[in-house]
């Protein structure tokens, strides 16, 4: 006789929250951070979050997990900006969920006497690099870069610990950053003084970084200042993933729930109605004007550090990498072909058809602002180094930045992308 299957045993495996998309698949939008070495390790609490994590091999040994997360009940995990050693991790993932990004994937590092700020230390950098290669063609967001973070609002600073931190990670970070196809974003901390935060400005110049901040009146700079803006201004490009090429000036963030304060209007005396823009960021950075009701943040500027300076912008230099990373992708399948005409006339035919759909679109033209990007492509019979070689000459043609590509894939090697 079968028994009843209402009466049978089941196994239920309960967790906070469960990532909405495979392991395999590459995340839009990657935070970096530090936390606590005795905090309990989120693979352990809530093991389908896990994507990967390094060996632990001692209680004294640096350890990195890489988690995706898709819930704000999963901010339980993270360490807050209220802590006794403040981190704004947690706040960094509720923002960029509210911004419109479905998940976001964490790379968490932890470690003997390592604060939330050591994001510099050659040794965690060398440990999450390493995790950096999986997110590639993500945006990156530091939130605790320069830290520590106050728990108020303040565009500057003449904290020069804080400053360098920040300048540290910034140059630190960098290398990783090209060669993964990603770009960075952090909060901008700079001197009262123009001309020392135009001067220090000028000390980040060729990373493809991006530093954010606020601006608005008093009463939404208490309510939203505190949070990570670089964290709104990357959930807002991972959850619209079609605006790659588009520019996001203009554009209205969904700030979500505010601090609540005391809105005395005694308090509010004698201050400003606005706090006023920082010129230098204005020009050179991008800023957030918070509106009068606190709901949104309207998106004023979109400039990276990439060289030239003031030339690059966010979607520039997204649809740079976009086209990079194809590339890429479409050489890697030739390192082990002969060197031969017909492979070369296959390998270039590979490269137009990769091309094709950003011309189709309007985004990439000739080097002459017309007509199809050129591509041509030759083998190489050196004896000792074997390789094909392409060149591709361009122009993007929203922001009539010319882009010209040579790429060597060496047989049996490996494969190498200069662009001049």
């Amino acid at each position: 006789m079968t028994r009843d299957p209402i009466q049978r045993r089941v196994h239920i495996d309960v967790e906070l929250s469960r990532p909405k998309s495979p392991k395999e698949q590459l995340p839009m939008v990657t935070v970096v951070g530090i936390v606590p070495f005795d905090a309990p390790k989120i693979a352990d609490v809530a093991p389908l979050t896990l994507i990967r994590r390094s060996p632990h091999l001692g209680p004294e040994d640096l350890y990195v997990e890489h988690v995706r997360l898709s819930s704000p009940i999963q901010k339980v995990l993270l360490p807050s900006i209220q802590a006794r050693v403040p981190s704004k991790l947690r706040s960094a993932l509720i923002s960029i969920l509210t911004s419109g990004s479905p998940e976001v994937d964490f790379i968490l590092a932890r470690g003997p006497e390592l604060q939330p700020w050591d994001l510099a230390l050659p040794s965690v950098v060398e440990m999450i690099s390493s995790f950096l290669q999986g997110c590639q063609n993500s945006v990156v967001v530091f939130p605790d870069a320069g830290g520590p973070w106050p728990r108020v609002f303040s565009q500057t600073t003449d904290d020069f610990e804080r400053m360098s931190r920040l300048h540290g990670t910034v140059h630190m970070y960098a290398p990783h950053l090209v060669e993964n196809y990603q770009l960075g974003f952090m909060d901008a901390i700079l001197p009262a003084d123009m001309y020392q935060a135009d001067q220090y400005i000028k000390t980040l110049q060729g990373a493809d970084v991006c530093l954010c901040s606020w601006s608005g009146n008093q009463k939404s700079i208490t309510e939203h200042g505190w949070k990570s803006a670089a964290a709104h201004m990357a959930g807002y490009m991972g959850g619209r993933p079609s605006y790659i090429t588009q520019s996001l000036i203009n554009h209205k963030i969904p700030l979500g729930k505010a601090r609540k304060t005391n809105h005395s209007t005694a308090r509010l005396l004698g201050a400003p109605k606005e706090i006023q823009r920082h010129p230098v960021l204005d020009k050179s950075g991008i800023l957030l004007s918070l509106d009068h009701k606190g709901r949104f943040g309207v998106i004023q500027s979109e400039l990276t550090f990439r060289n030239p300076m003031y030339e690059w912008s966010i979607p520039a230099v997204r649809t740079v990498k976009s086209i990079h990373l194809a590339l890429r992708r479409a050489a890697d399948q030739f390192i082990f072909a002969p060197v031969r005409e017909t492979e070369a006339l296959i390998l270039k035919a590979a490269m137009e058809s990769v091309l094709e759909p950003f011309y189709n679109s309007g985004v990439l033209v000739g080097p002459d602002g017309k007509g199809p990007p050129k591509v041509s492509s030759n083998p190489i019979r050196d004896r000792a180094t074997p390789m094909l070689s392409v060149d591709l000459s361009a122009q993007i043609k929203p922001w009539c930045q010319n882009l010209s590509i040579k790429m060597m894939v060496k047989q049996g090697i490996n494969l190498e992308i200069q662009e001049t």
